[in-house]
């Protein structure tokens, strides 16, 4: 910015605000300041000042009158209200005369740091103010309305200052898409966005031109025109409605909505707890068309009008939370997005968006799951097939034998063998054997040849051989080592 003004009557007050302007980190070019609204009033008809900084009681003209008397030049500054009050009355009635923020006393440097940097960026963007009530403000209102329940003083002040307004021009809330970027237009009242929804306020009369220019590809919901700040509530649920109705048919829907028709039979049965379960616990089997057919089935439905908006979402929530309770082990931070997205399905500009999505994560999350569950059962066989080794070591044993007992394909047996043991077939069966060897020989006294048929050696001296290889030493001396051992 160029040029800030200080207007306050307290010499050290406009010390102090004028160190933390500097100090701020925000390029400010030059500083004034002034002791009343005349001579700010006088400064500000001379020069060109980009934001201004005023207390509300000063000498000779207060900061209402000075604000109302700045903002009826051609380029009025940004004001910021200096005030130790809490008196919200006084502090609207500034910013309804054209200040667009509001300080209390005393000034934290981080708080005035913020304020510079909001009016840096408002100061790049626009510098013309000429509405009646500052359109900052009425972002202030109608948010706090939407996100709070004002007390019955602050409703009654709030209908005083907005409502003769809205009489006069009727409004209506447009929901679409959160994201969705949105010029600034004299046709917005307000407009404020978040990650589940763009949310804009219109006069009645700007509503179809609004929604042909600025949101001609989105699905947006539109309430019916209301007048009066009791009823912005409503007119948002009434919007809300009209959002998720436009959101399954891919096109503005405006209220009054018709009337919902009768589910019929065909859509009852899509919204079952059989049908509902049965679209969960397809998952990881192999009937990934039928998992697929299930859920094109009930998005079709939706989109056609048969299931209703509501009944969708819950279908669309229940199944995130039942793929959360049920396949927690198999999730990673990419599936837990994607269900979080599943339970809110209205960030997305459509259902035919919407679906792209989910469809494609469903396959590709149901085919993870398929491998796992397959990887599992492999897993249970190789067992399987270890065990029954254990119990037939002694006798004249092979990898055919063995993958026939657990019905895998040989080759198949072989890759999935090694993978999990570490070791081919072959070597794994030495070991094994030449470990219950090893027991034999330090445990009893059988012969060497005996301890070899024993093990599943019918020649002693291919026997010897593998012992020697895999322990070191013939079966003799191990057995001599562990005597001398014990």
């Amino acid at each position: 910015m160029d040029t800030v003004l200080i207007v306050e009557d307290e010499r050290p007050v406009r010390q102090y605000l004028k160190k933390l302007i500097r100090e701020s980190g925000v390029p400010v070019k030059a500083v004034l300041e002034c002791g009343d609204g005349l001579s700010a009033l006088e400064l500000v008809g001379k020069y060109h000042v980009d934001a201004m900084f005023t207390g509300i009681g000063m000498p000779g003209m207060d900061g209402l009158e000075l604000v109302s008397r700045v903002h009826e030049l051609p380029e009025p500054p940004m004001t910021v209200v200096i005030t130790d009050s809490d008196d919200l009355r006084h502090v609207v009635e500034m910013m309804r005369a054209g200040a667009l923020e509001y300080v209390l006393k005393p000034i934290e440097p981080e708080r005035m740091t913020a304020i510079l940097r909001t009016l840096e960026d408002k100061a790049a963007q626009a510098k013309h103010r000429g509405r009646m009530l500052d359109l900052l403000t009425m972002r202030m209102v109608f948010s706090f309305l939407l996100d709070q329940r004002p007390s019955p003083d602050e409703a009654s002040l709030l209908r005083e200052l907005y409502e003769p307004l809205l009489a006069e021009t009727g409004y209506a809330v447009c929901l679409c898409q959160g994201g969705v970027p949105i010029r600034e237009t004299d046709k917005l009242l307000l407009h404020r966005q978040s990650p589940e929804e763009t949310l804009c306020i219109l006069a009645e009369r700007d509503i179809g031109p609004f929604l042909r220019s600025e949101l001609p590809a989105e699905a947006a919901g539109v309430s019916a025109v209301h007048h009066t700040t009791d009823e912005l509530s409503a007119a948002h649920r009434e919007a809300l409605a009209a959002r998720e109705a436009a959101f399954c048919r891919c096109r503005h829907a405006l209220c009054p909505l018709p009337e919902e028709e009768p589910l019929t039979l065909d859509a009852e049965r899509l919204l079952t707890g059989q049908a509902r379960s049965q679209r969960l616990q397809l998952l990881g089997t192999k009937k990934s068309g039928e998992l697929s057919d299930r859920w094109e089935e009930l998005l079709l439905a939706a989109a056609r009008g048969q299931v209703p908006p509501g009944r969708l979402f819950e279908e669309l929530r229940a199944f995130s939370q039942g793929v959360q309770e049920v396949y927690s082990g198999s999730l990673d931070s990419g599936d837990l997005q994607a269900l979080e997205l599943c339970a809110r399905p209205l960030t997305f500009r459509s259902l035919d968006e919407f679906g792209q999505y989910f469809m494609v994560w469903l396959l590709a999350f149901h085919d993870k799951l398929t491998a796992r569950l397959e990887f599992n059962r492999n897993q249970a066989r190789i067992a399987q097939a270890i065990e029954y080794m254990q119990e037939h070591y002694a006798e004249d044993l092979n990898m055919a034998v063995v993958s026939n007992y657990i019905s895998m394909n040989y080759s198949l047996f072989s890759h999935l063998f090694k993978l999990q043991t570490g070791q081919s077939f072959v070597n794994y069966l030495k070991q094994m054997r030449i470990r219950q060897a090893q027991r034999l020989l330090a445990d009893t006294d059988m012969k060497v040849v005996d301890v070899s048929h024993r093990v599943g050696y019918v020649n002693e001296k291919n026997f010897m051989k593998i012992f020697k290889a895999l322990c070191g030493v013939s079966p003799s001396e191990y057995r001599r080592n562990m005597q001398d051992v014990g």
